[in-house]
């Protein structure tokens, strides 16, 4: 797996976007405490071929919203971590 930065030429841009095999697999937001998802997933959404997406916040949240064709969840740091631990 490779992660690597998205940016547009209209500087709208995803932190990161995990790589699995060669192909584009999961984008991942941070935002300090937007609850509400990043306007660059309604751009990213029909850029990239995923159809999930992870937009990290520094608070308790827990939240799925469906952009397109693309289904993001944004999730506190601790639930994040505690999902994956």
């Amino acid at each position: 797996m490779v992660g690597i930065h998205l940016r547009t030429k209209d500087r709208e841009e995803i932190d990161f976007l995990i790589v699995r095999d060669g192909v584009p697999w999961l984008p991942v937001e941070v935002k300090s405490g937007d609850l509400a998802p990043s306007p660059s997933w309604r751009r990213f959404s029909t850029l990239l071929p995923c159809r999930r997406g992870l937009q990290i916040v520094n608070r308790p949240a827990w939240a799925a919203h469906t952009i397109g064709d693309m289904r993001v969840l944004v999730a506190g740091a601790a639930e994040a971590l505690r999902y994956f631990a």
